[in-house]
């Protein structure tokens, strides 16, 4: 009786495991890379005040290995179609700078983007390489089950709109759909209607191909790209003044 009940405890505690893998967010370190964005008076936001939300797999996901999926094939330079918006001045591939000195090719901070390929709305490959140079690239990668997610997309437009005087490109990568499933070209083009991005480039991910960015398991990740293509900063926050605060510094508005 006493190894039945033993047996019956270790296969209720092995069920109970929540160790398993999302589509885009799996197996993620603790480390919070580049941290929260600063507040105004430089104190790193409180991680309880910014995203709380670690990515969670909704009834529909699907969870394909993100952290062995290929990259996509990077396409021709994608700028003037629907979904690459773009400042004054050219971009495309052939526009991208050789790395500064101390800097590799990569994923962390300070590094140089490494190439990286999505989806636009239509289905087609999009390469972030079509976005070089410009002056500054802000990528938002958002779940849409989450709220800070939906947040930040509601105001990520205007934000946009603001600053493409000052070269800035902003694009917005749908990692998920509502319930959790790998988002397709007509999730892409609902999200983007939904939050009203036509000056903010929609594209999504359904390859796990913005699983190398992540440093941490928070959602409502930003990457904050210079016009050397340096990673300058990584945050999750929903908090509109702190974005606007790190583009200022990034774009040279305010030293």
């Amino acid at each position: 009786m006493t190894r039945l009940v033993l047996a019956a405890l270790i296969l209720l505690t092995a069920a109970c495991d929540p160790g398993s893998s999302t589509h885009g967010a799996a197996d993620l370190t603790a480390d919070v890379g580049g941290g929260a964005l600063d507040a105004g008076d430089g104190q790193p936001a409180a991680p309880d005040s910014v995203s709380a939300d670690a990515p969670q797999a909704g009834p529909d996901a699907a969870a394909p290995d993100a952290a062995t999926a290929p990259d996509l094939a990077t396409p021709p330079d994608a700028a003037g179609s629907l979904d690459a918006a773009q400042p004054d001045g050219p971009l495309g591939p052939s526009h991208c700078p050789a790395a500064p000195p101390g800097a590799s090719p990569g994923f962390g901070l300070g590094d140089q983007l490494a190439p990286r390929t999505f989806k636009n709305c239509d289905g087609e490959p999009v390469s972030l390489d079509a976005y070089c140079g410009a002056d500054g690239l802000w990528l938002f990668f958002a779940h849409g089950w989450c709220p800070h997610c939906q947040k930040t997309s509601g105001f990520m437009e205007g934000v946009v709109s603001d600053y493409a005087a000052a070269g800035l490109v902003g694009v917005n990568v749908l990692m998920e759909t509502g319930s959790g499933g790998v988002p397709t070209a007509a999730s892409c083009r609902e999200w983007r209607d939904n939050f009203g991005l036509k000056g903010a480039v929609t594209l999504y991910d359904d390859q796990g191909a913005a699983q190398a960015l992540w440093d941490t398991p928070y959602t409502a990740l930003s990457v904050f790209v210079d016009r050397d293509r340096v990673i300058v900063k990584k945050a999750h926050s929903d908090d509109e003044a702190q974005i606007r605060n790190v583009l200022n510094v990034m774009l040279g508005i305010v030293k």
